[in-house]
C-alpha cells in the first residue's frame, strides 16, 4: 500500500508569480487526502524556495501533525549551486564550502570557496543554494570526488539503468562504496536507456535535400553552398 508521497522541489524552475498558486494547490491536495479516512498518506515536501516554504508553513504552523525543518546554512557547510549564474560565474552543480558570513556595504554576504575560487555570494540569492552532503547522481554529473557512497535501493528501480550507474561510479577518484541490494544492482546494469523517439534525423535529411545547392558546377564534389574553396586546407584557418 502507498504510505508516502514525496514532492521534491516542485517550484525550482517555475516563475515566481506562480509560486503561491502552486503552493495552495498542493495544500488542497494534502487536505483532500487528510480528510479521507481511506487514505493514510504522509507527504514529504522539500524546497529551497523561501516563498513556497512560507506559504506551506504558515498554513500548517499551528498544527502539530506537520513537521517543517527549514535549512540553516552555517560556516564550513558544503553547498551546491542549483542554477547557472553568469554574474557570479557559477554553473549548476558547482559545489563550494561556506567560509564566512559578513556584511558588505550593509548587505549580508556569504563567502563561499568554489574549488579554490572565493565568491562573494549575496544572501538574497540563497534560494539557489542547497546543502551538498548528499546529492543526486544527476547533480553530480561533471564533478569528481575522492570518495563516493552510493545507495542501491529497489524503491527507485525505474530510475536505475546502466547509464546512471556508470555515471555514479565514475564520480569516484579514490574509493567507491555501494550500499544496498546486489540483485537490484545486477538488474540496473542490464537495463538500457529506452530509444529516444525523435524526428531530428528526418528533419536534418529534409533540410539537406531541400537546401543543398552546387553554386559552381566546376567543383568536383558536393557542397552545402560553399565555393572558391580550391586550395583551402585545415591549416588555412590556423593563424
Amino acid at each position: 500500500n502507498l504510505e508516502y508521497i514525496i514532492v521534491d522541489d516542485p517550484v525550482s524552475s517555475i516563475d515566481d508569480s506562480k509560486i503561491i498558486s502552486i503552493a495552495m494547490m498542493l495544500i488542497e491536495i494534502i487536505e483532500r487526502y487528510k480528510n479521507n479516512n481511506n487514505h493514510k498518506l504522509k507527504f514529504l515536501i522539500t524546497t529551497h524556495h523561501a516563498l513556497f516554504y512560507n506559504v506551506i508553513y504558515n498554513q500548517y504552523r499551528k498544527n502539530g501533525d506537520y513537521n517543517f525543518k527549514p535549512v540553516i546554512l552555517k560556516k564550513n557547510d558544503k553547498v551546491l549551486q542549483l542554477k547557472n549564474d553568469p554574474t557570479l560565474q557559477l554553473m549548476n552543480g558547482d559545489i563550494g564550502i561556506i567560509k564566512g558570513i559578513e556584511k558588505i556595504k550593509d548587505k549580508d554576504t556569504l563567502f563561499i570557496d568554489f574549488d579554490g575560487r572565493m565568491v562573494n555570494y549575496p544572501v538574497k540569492e540563497i534560494d539557489n543554494l542547497r546543502l551538498a552532503y548528499a546529492i543526486s547522481i544527476h547533480k553530480s554529473q561533471g564533478s569528481e570526488y575522492d570518495n563516493v557512497i552510493m545507495p542501491i535501493l529497489p524503491n527507485y528501480h525505474m530510475m536505475l539503468r546502466k547509464k546512471i550507474i556508470y555515471t555514479a561510479i565514475t564520480r569516484a577518484k579514490k574509493k567507491l562504496i555501494l550500499l544496498g541490494d546486489i540483485y537490484t544492482l545486477r538488474e540496473a546494469v542490464k537495463a538500457l536507456e529506452p530509444l529516444r523517439q525523435t524526428g531530428l534525423l528526418n528533419l536534418l535529411q529534409g533540410i539537406r535535400r531541400n537546401e543543398t545547392k552546387i553554386l559552381d558546377s566546376t567543383i568536383p564534389f558536393e557542397t552545402l553552398g560553399e565555393y572558391d574553396m580550391e586550395g583551402i586546407t585545415p591549416y588555412s584557418f590556423m593563424e
